[in-house]
Order: structure tokens, then C-alpha cells, then sequence
């Protein structure tokens, strides 16, 4: 079985094109119902968080493409030096049925290995029934909210470590996708 190619594409190197399609694909119901921020976003407010990107001082934000088709996105905001927010969604929503939720976990933590972050954390609703996005690593602090959400704070494990490679998750994913590129 020939393995699928992923591609980690950061928003800054997208074409003007490309870019304004993330914007129809954050806007769809499924994606809206699970976000910490459930309102439509306009076009103005997409073309804000592109320049708030160019800055490149604290906010990032990845395209997953695997066999050069859309699949999933990743941001990423600083907090301090080692830790940031994440937040990440796949593009199509029968993707979560193919373990498209293990491919965005292992590309963040391939992501957050390059960028040495040690720590992530992300809001995620009560109720949601979907694992912590934080990279498939250890929960280390878990907040209940007033609002609904859970604040979840877990340590990144290196990307190459022994025990991360023969984890149940990455074996699968190995034997599925090969990262073909990474643009930081």
C-alpha cells in the first residue's frame, strides 16, 4: 500500500485563493457548533487575522494537505515562550471517521516539535466527545469552566522520542502518511 503524503502548509505561504477557501471551510455548521467562537466570521475579520499572521510574533496557523487535498487545520497562539493555544479541525467531516483526528494530532505534534513547544493548551466544550487535540500527549491540568468548556493544559512529548514512535497513534499513522513537507 503506497503511503499518503501530507503537507503542512502555513497560511502565509497559501495563495489569495487558497487563503480565502479556509474561510468557507471555519464557516461551515459542523466546524462553527464545536468553536469556542461559534459566530460566522467575515470576510473582514478573515483578512484581519491574515495581517495579525504576517507578524509572525505570536499567532500561526497550518493547511494539512494529504495527496494535495484539503484536509485539516491547525492554529496555533503564544502564550509565553514554550506554551501556546491550540485549536484544529478537519476540513471535511467524514474525515473523523477515517482517523482524521489521529492525522491532525501527529502534525501537531510534529508542529510543536519543530517549534520546541512544551506545552499546549485548548477549550474544548463539556460535553464534546472527541479527544484532547493537544498532540495525542500527557494531560497535565484539566479546568471546568463556568461557560461550558474545559481548559486543558497537557505537555508535548518530543516527536522523536522512542516511546512517542511505538505509541498504538503513530504506528498507525506511519503506516498511513509520510510528511512530505512542513512550512514553519
Amino acid at each position: 500500500m503506497k503511503k499518503r503524503d501530507i503537507k503542512i502548509i502555513n497560511f502565509l505561504y497559501l495563495s489569495k485563493k487558497e487563503y480565502n477557501k479556509i474561510l468557507e471551510y471555519r464557516n461551515q455548521e459542523y466546524i462553527r457548533e464545536i468553536s469556542v467562537n461559534s459566530d460566522l466570521i467575515t470576510e473582514k475579520e478573515h483578512n484581519s487575522y491574515f495581517k495579525t499572521l504576517k507578524k509572525k510574533d505570536h499567532s500561526l496557523a497550518f493547511l494539512i494537505r494529504v495527496n494535495d487535498e484539503d484536509y485539516g487545520v491547525i492554529s496555533l497562539k503564544k502564550t509565553t515562550n514554550d506554551t501556546y493555544y491550540v485549536g484544529d479541525y478537519l476540513i471535511k467531516e467524514e474525515s473523523k471517521f477515517e482517523g482524521g483526528g489521529i492525522l491532525n494530532r501527529i502534525c501537531i505534534s510534529y508542529i510543536s516539535s519543530k517549534l520546541n513547544i512544551k506545552y499546549l493548551k485548548t477549550k474544548q466544550y463539556e460535553t464534546n466527545t472527541r479527544g484532547n487535540r493537544c498532540g495525542g500527549v500527557k494531560t497535565i491540568n484539566i479546568i471546568r469552566n463556568s461557560d461550558g468548556f474545559n481548559e486543558i493544559t497537557s505537555v508535548i512529548d518530543d516527536f522523536y522520542d522512542k516511546d512517542v514512535i511505538n505509541s498504538k497513534a503513530r504506528k498507525l499513522f506511519e503506516k498511513l502518511y509520510v510528511i512530505k513537507e512542513c512550512q514553519i
